[in-house]
């Protein structure tokens, strides 16, 4: 789950359509990110980051690069147990990504990361792709459709289900797989009138085939 009022989207025109560019160059855009696993036998662990992202230039006129910078850990389990960094993971090292027109994160670029901080990461970037095309004048002002889109798992095909509200326009996306384990993803992000993220709110249930146990975030 996200919370900030920092990020900016930038509007162009094409057809009938509104399509997200990227942040706004110049500024550090300072977010907090808070989730929680829930693994089936076992206690609810909640783990809260802070961290900030900054534009670091065009690669080309589809294409933003973006540099992300964490900047403190803390975990928190459902017995009061409290820890800051517990696994004192390094977060020197800066991770780039880039965002494409559509609003999707494309590419990551990172440096010689731990594992687990690198899928951390990658986390964290992908929390900020959704296709956020707006059609207009469409009946109900609702409209749906399919869109591939890249995530730290893969390239994945979801549904999306938007809605322009009066107080901006929410983008509710899923995807449902099989293949290697089973996977439940929803995403459901609110956009005020000039297309900036006010809350963002994501949900996977995977479910392994063996002997995995179920983890949802």
């Amino acid at each position: 789950m996200l919370f900030s009022n920092s990020f900016l989207i930038t509007l162009c025109f094409i057809n009938n359509a509104v399509i997200a560019t990227y942040f706004e160059p110049g500024y550090d855009h300072h977010y907090t990110y808070s989730a929680v696993t829930d693994m089936l036998g076992m206690q609810n662990v909640t783990t809260v980051l802070k961290f900030r992202i900054r534009n670091a230039g065009h690669l080309s006129s589809e294409k933003v690069l973006n540099v992300m910078i964490v900047e403190s850990v803390i975990q928190h389990s459902q017995n009061g147990g409290y820890a800051d960094n517990p696994d004192g993971w390094d977060f020197t090292q800066r991770f780039y990504f880039v965002t494409e027109t559509n609003g999707i994160v494309s590419l990551v670029y990172h440096s010689e990361d731990q594992d687990e901080v690198l899928v951390l990461k990658k986390v964290l970037a992908g929390t900020f792709s959704v296709n956020a095309t707006i059609v207009r004048n469409k009946p109900g002002n609702r409209w749906t459709f399919l869109s591939k889109d890249l995530d730290h798992i893969g390239n994945l095909e979801h549904i999306y289900q938007a809605e322009m509200q009066p107080g901006g326009v929410n983008f509710h996306r899923t995807h449902k797989s099989v293949s290697d384990v089973h996977r439940h993803h929803i995403k459901n992000v609110k956009l005020d009138h000039a297309l900036t993220p006010i809350h963002v709110e994501t949900f996977d249930n995977v479910t392994f085939h063996r002997s995995g146990p179920m983890v949802r975030t």
